[in-house]
Protein backbone atom coordinates (compact mmCIF):
# COMPACT_ATOMS: atom_id res chain seq x y z
CA UNK A 1 0.00 0.00 0.00
CA UNK A 2 1.19 3.29 -0.79
CA UNK A 3 2.53 5.50 2.16
CA UNK A 4 0.73 8.49 2.43
CA UNK A 5 1.83 11.68 4.07
CA UNK A 6 -0.67 14.45 5.63
CA UNK A 7 -0.20 18.29 5.56
CA UNK A 8 -2.96 21.23 6.19
CA UNK A 9 -2.83 23.80 3.38
CA UNK A 10 -2.35 26.95 4.24
CA UNK A 11 -5.85 29.16 3.58
CA UNK A 12 -7.36 31.94 4.81
CA UNK A 13 -9.69 31.03 7.37
CA UNK A 14 -12.90 31.71 6.97
CA UNK A 15 -14.52 32.32 10.64
CA UNK A 16 -18.08 33.30 11.84
CA UNK A 17 -19.08 33.36 15.43
CA UNK A 18 -23.36 33.03 15.53
CA UNK A 19 -25.13 33.59 18.22
CA UNK A 20 -28.63 32.65 18.91
CA UNK A 21 -30.28 33.24 21.75
CA UNK A 22 -31.31 30.91 24.64
CA UNK A 23 -35.49 30.44 24.36
CA UNK A 24 -35.91 31.72 27.67
CA UNK A 25 -35.30 35.33 27.03
CA UNK A 26 -38.08 37.02 25.84
CA UNK A 27 -37.64 40.87 25.65
CA UNK A 28 -36.20 42.62 22.74
CA UNK A 29 -32.43 42.01 21.90
CA UNK A 30 -30.00 44.36 19.85
CA UNK A 31 -29.87 43.87 16.54
CA UNK A 32 -26.86 41.33 15.17
CA UNK A 33 -24.01 44.13 13.44
CA UNK A 34 -24.00 43.19 10.01
CA UNK A 35 -21.83 40.41 8.34
CA UNK A 36 -19.74 39.98 5.60
CA UNK A 37 -21.26 38.00 2.70
CA UNK A 38 -18.96 35.11 3.69
CA UNK A 39 -19.54 35.14 6.99
CA UNK A 40 -23.23 34.79 6.55
CA UNK A 41 -22.93 31.66 4.40
CA UNK A 42 -21.01 30.32 6.92
CA UNK A 43 -23.27 31.23 9.97
CA UNK A 44 -26.24 29.20 8.01
CA UNK A 45 -24.39 26.05 8.25
CA UNK A 46 -26.04 24.16 11.23
CA UNK A 47 -25.18 25.27 14.87
CA UNK A 48 -24.28 22.13 17.21
CA UNK A 49 -27.72 22.72 19.07
CA UNK A 50 -30.75 25.00 18.21
CA UNK A 51 -30.11 26.64 21.39
CA UNK A 52 -26.34 26.74 21.60
CA UNK A 53 -23.85 29.48 20.68
CA UNK A 54 -21.67 28.78 18.12
CA UNK A 55 -18.22 28.78 16.27
CA UNK A 56 -17.62 27.81 12.14
CA UNK A 57 -14.38 27.23 10.44
CA UNK A 58 -13.33 26.21 7.71
CA UNK A 59 -10.58 23.59 7.67
CA UNK A 60 -8.31 22.55 4.40
CA UNK A 61 -6.97 19.08 4.17
CA UNK A 62 -4.73 17.16 1.71
CA UNK A 63 -3.20 14.18 1.59
CA UNK A 64 -0.40 12.76 -0.60
CA UNK A 65 0.34 9.48 -2.62
CA UNK A 66 1.97 7.56 -5.14
CA UNK A 67 0.51 7.40 -8.53
CA UNK A 68 -0.50 4.59 -9.65
CA UNK A 69 -0.61 4.82 -13.66
CA UNK A 70 0.48 7.34 -15.98
CA UNK A 71 -0.23 8.01 -19.69
CA UNK A 72 1.35 10.38 -22.37
CA UNK A 73 -0.92 11.34 -24.67
CA UNK A 74 1.07 12.45 -27.88
CA UNK A 75 -0.34 13.68 -31.01
CA UNK A 76 0.74 13.87 -34.12
CA UNK A 77 0.03 15.91 -37.15
CA UNK A 78 0.97 16.04 -40.89
CA UNK A 79 1.23 19.14 -41.06
CA UNK A 80 3.09 22.20 -39.70
CA UNK A 81 0.88 25.53 -38.93
CA UNK A 82 3.78 27.28 -38.63
CA UNK A 83 4.62 26.54 -42.29
CA UNK A 84 0.73 27.44 -42.98
CA UNK A 85 1.29 30.98 -41.23
CA UNK A 86 4.05 31.86 -42.76
CA UNK A 87 2.07 30.97 -46.49
CA UNK A 88 -1.27 32.73 -45.51
CA UNK A 89 -2.74 35.13 -42.65
CA UNK A 90 -5.21 33.92 -40.10
CA UNK A 91 -7.23 35.63 -41.78
CA UNK A 92 -6.77 34.03 -45.41
CA UNK A 93 -7.11 30.56 -43.92
CA UNK A 94 -10.35 31.90 -42.73
CA UNK A 95 -11.62 32.67 -45.80
CA UNK A 96 -11.18 28.84 -47.02
CA UNK A 97 -14.32 27.19 -48.50
CA UNK A 98 -15.31 30.48 -50.12
CA UNK A 99 -15.40 30.60 -53.72
CA UNK A 100 -14.01 33.76 -54.36
CA UNK A 101 -11.19 33.17 -52.09
CA UNK A 102 -7.77 33.90 -53.91
CA UNK A 103 -6.35 31.26 -51.14
CA UNK A 104 -7.81 28.40 -52.31
CA UNK A 105 -5.30 28.06 -54.74
CA UNK A 106 -2.38 28.24 -52.84
CA UNK A 107 -3.60 26.40 -49.98
CA UNK A 108 -4.79 23.32 -52.25
CA UNK A 109 -1.58 22.41 -53.64
CA UNK A 110 0.57 22.92 -49.99
CA UNK A 111 -2.37 20.47 -48.83
CA UNK A 112 -1.69 17.80 -51.88
CA UNK A 113 1.93 17.64 -51.26
CA UNK A 114 0.83 16.27 -47.49
CA UNK A 115 0.85 12.58 -46.67
CA UNK A 116 -1.81 10.94 -44.73
CA UNK A 117 -0.41 9.16 -41.35
CA UNK A 118 -0.06 5.41 -41.47
CA UNK A 119 0.86 3.16 -39.09
CA UNK A 120 3.93 2.34 -41.26
CA UNK A 121 4.99 6.25 -40.41
CA UNK A 122 4.15 6.09 -36.98
CA UNK A 123 6.50 2.71 -36.58
CA UNK A 124 9.76 4.26 -36.09
CA UNK A 125 7.81 6.41 -33.06
CA UNK A 126 7.01 3.43 -31.44
CA UNK A 127 10.36 1.40 -31.87
CA UNK A 128 11.92 5.01 -30.26
CA UNK A 129 9.79 4.66 -27.19
CA UNK A 130 9.94 1.08 -26.94
CA UNK A 131 14.35 1.89 -26.56
CA UNK A 132 12.93 4.74 -24.20
CA UNK A 133 11.45 1.81 -21.58
CA UNK A 134 8.14 1.98 -22.70
CA UNK A 135 7.02 -1.63 -22.59
CA UNK A 136 5.13 -2.44 -26.25
CA UNK A 137 2.33 -3.99 -24.62
CA UNK A 138 1.92 -0.50 -22.91
CA UNK A 139 1.57 1.26 -26.45
CA UNK A 140 -1.26 2.13 -28.00
CA UNK A 141 -1.73 3.44 -31.46
CA UNK A 142 -4.70 5.80 -32.96
CA UNK A 143 -5.26 7.33 -36.50
CA UNK A 144 -7.85 9.47 -36.69
CA UNK A 145 -9.38 8.25 -39.95
CA UNK A 146 -12.16 11.07 -40.16
CA UNK A 147 -9.33 13.70 -40.31
CA UNK A 148 -8.11 12.47 -43.66
CA UNK A 149 -11.37 11.70 -45.29
CA UNK A 150 -13.39 14.48 -43.49
CA UNK A 151 -15.67 17.57 -45.30
CA UNK A 152 -13.18 20.62 -46.80
CA UNK A 153 -11.47 22.77 -46.45
CA UNK A 154 -9.01 20.42 -45.04
CA UNK A 155 -9.59 17.04 -46.39
CA UNK A 156 -5.93 16.16 -46.46
CA UNK A 157 -5.11 16.80 -42.91
CA UNK A 158 -4.69 13.92 -40.77
CA UNK A 159 -3.71 13.12 -36.98
CA UNK A 160 -2.88 10.41 -34.88
CA UNK A 161 -2.71 9.59 -31.19
CA UNK A 162 0.09 7.83 -29.11
CA UNK A 163 -1.07 6.37 -26.15
CA UNK A 164 1.90 4.99 -23.05
CA UNK A 165 0.40 3.44 -20.30
CA UNK A 166 2.91 3.07 -17.32
CA UNK A 167 2.53 1.36 -13.73
CA UNK A 168 3.86 2.79 -10.68
CA UNK A 169 5.63 5.97 -13.12
CA UNK A 170 8.62 7.69 -12.29
CA UNK A 171 9.58 11.25 -13.08
CA UNK A 172 12.45 10.02 -14.89
CA UNK A 173 10.42 7.34 -16.96
CA UNK A 174 7.85 9.86 -18.35
CA UNK A 175 10.48 12.78 -19.39
CA UNK A 176 12.07 10.06 -21.38
CA UNK A 177 9.16 9.08 -23.51
CA UNK A 178 8.19 12.34 -23.79
CA UNK A 179 12.12 13.46 -25.24
CA UNK A 180 12.34 10.44 -27.22
CA UNK A 181 9.09 10.91 -28.93
CA UNK A 182 9.94 14.48 -29.61
CA UNK A 183 13.43 13.53 -30.68
CA UNK A 184 12.17 10.35 -33.41
CA UNK A 185 10.37 12.98 -35.66
CA UNK A 186 13.48 15.29 -35.44
CA UNK A 187 14.09 16.39 -38.86
CA UNK A 188 10.72 15.09 -40.29
CA UNK A 189 8.90 17.14 -42.52
CA UNK A 190 6.10 14.57 -42.95
CA UNK A 191 4.84 14.48 -39.11
CA UNK A 192 4.79 16.79 -36.71
CA UNK A 193 4.03 16.85 -32.52
CA UNK A 194 0.90 18.32 -31.80
CA UNK A 195 0.52 17.40 -28.05
CA UNK A 196 2.15 16.27 -25.02
CA UNK A 197 0.03 15.59 -22.62
CA UNK A 198 0.51 13.63 -19.10
CA UNK A 199 -2.68 12.20 -16.91
CA UNK A 200 -2.25 10.86 -13.54
CA UNK A 201 -4.56 8.14 -11.38
CA UNK A 202 -4.85 6.89 -8.33
CA UNK A 203 -6.11 3.22 -7.79
CA UNK A 204 -7.88 3.72 -4.66
CA UNK A 205 -9.09 7.08 -3.73
CA UNK A 206 -10.93 6.24 -0.05
CA UNK A 207 -7.46 6.30 1.91
CA UNK A 208 -7.00 9.73 0.02
CA UNK A 209 -9.90 10.92 1.01
CA UNK A 210 -9.83 10.21 4.78
CA UNK A 211 -6.61 11.42 5.06
CA UNK A 212 -7.51 14.67 3.24
CA UNK A 213 -10.70 14.96 5.72
CA UNK A 214 -8.52 13.95 8.56
CA UNK A 215 -6.41 16.37 7.83
CA UNK A 216 -8.77 19.19 7.18
CA UNK A 217 -10.54 18.35 10.90
CA UNK A 218 -7.77 18.96 12.38
CA UNK A 219 -6.85 22.12 11.02
CA UNK A 220 -10.29 23.49 11.56
CA UNK A 221 -9.86 22.68 14.98
CA UNK A 222 -6.75 24.46 15.02
CA UNK A 223 -8.46 27.41 13.65
CA UNK A 224 -11.35 27.10 16.33
CA UNK A 225 -9.02 26.79 18.97
CA UNK A 226 -7.22 30.17 17.99
CA UNK A 227 -10.36 32.17 17.41
CA UNK A 228 -12.23 31.01 20.75
CA UNK A 229 -8.80 32.30 22.51
CA UNK A 230 -9.33 35.23 21.38
CA UNK A 231 -12.93 35.77 21.94
CA UNK A 232 -12.14 34.48 25.07
CA UNK A 233 -14.75 31.77 24.88
CA UNK A 234 -14.63 27.91 25.40
CA UNK A 235 -15.31 25.25 22.46
CA UNK A 236 -17.04 22.51 23.72
CA UNK A 237 -19.20 19.07 22.90
CA UNK A 238 -19.48 17.58 19.52
CA UNK A 239 -19.09 19.54 16.53
CA UNK A 240 -21.49 19.53 13.20
CA UNK A 241 -19.30 19.02 10.26
CA UNK A 242 -20.49 20.04 6.11
CA UNK A 243 -18.78 18.93 3.40
CA UNK A 244 -17.75 22.19 0.74
CA UNK A 245 -18.08 22.05 -2.75
CA UNK A 246 -19.64 18.64 -2.71
CA UNK A 247 -21.19 17.21 -6.35
CA UNK A 248 -22.83 13.95 -5.38
CA UNK A 249 -23.78 13.46 -8.76
CA UNK A 250 -19.99 13.40 -9.65
CA UNK A 251 -18.84 11.66 -6.61
CA UNK A 252 -18.03 8.08 -7.30
CA UNK A 253 -15.07 7.06 -5.04
CA UNK A 254 -15.10 3.47 -7.09
CA UNK A 255 -14.48 4.52 -10.88
CA UNK A 256 -12.56 7.75 -10.17
CA UNK A 257 -10.26 10.24 -7.88
CA UNK A 258 -10.08 13.82 -8.27
CA UNK A 259 -6.10 13.55 -7.19
CA UNK A 260 -4.10 16.00 -8.94
CA UNK A 261 -0.08 15.58 -9.79
CA UNK A 262 1.95 17.17 -7.04
CA UNK A 263 5.34 19.40 -7.34
CA UNK A 264 7.47 17.16 -5.07
CA UNK A 265 8.33 13.06 -6.07
CA UNK A 266 8.41 10.17 -3.78
CA UNK A 267 10.78 7.39 -3.23
CA UNK A 268 13.16 6.77 -6.55
CA UNK A 269 10.99 9.67 -8.32
CA UNK A 270 8.03 8.37 -8.45
CA UNK A 271 5.12 10.28 -9.54
CA UNK A 272 3.20 11.70 -6.16
CA UNK A 273 -0.21 13.24 -6.40
CA UNK A 274 -2.42 15.19 -4.18
CA UNK A 275 -6.15 15.41 -3.05
CA UNK A 276 -7.45 18.26 -1.55
CA UNK A 277 -10.81 18.55 1.00
CA UNK A 278 -12.68 21.22 2.39
CA UNK A 279 -14.89 20.73 5.39
CA UNK A 280 -16.57 23.73 7.67
CA UNK A 281 -17.36 22.77 11.27
CA UNK A 282 -19.62 23.95 13.55
CA UNK A 283 -18.20 24.13 17.54
CA UNK A 284 -20.91 24.76 20.36
CA UNK A 285 -18.79 27.32 22.32
CA UNK A 286 -19.52 28.49 26.17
Amino acid sequence: MAMMSLSALAATALVAIAWTAPAKAMNPTPAAPARSIDETAIAQVPSASPNQPSLSVVGQGQADGVADTAEVQLTFVNYSYTALLERFSIAQLGAVGNSDSSTNEGLTSYLNELEPITQASLQPIVARLVAAGAPASAIEVNIDESASTGAPPFPEISSAQISVRLNRPSLAQIEAIRTAAASAIEGNDKLFLENNLVTYTSADCRALEQAAYAAAIADARQRAERVAAAANVTIEGVPSIAINNFDPLSYDLENSCDAQPSDSSGEAGAVTVQLQRSLTVTYPIR
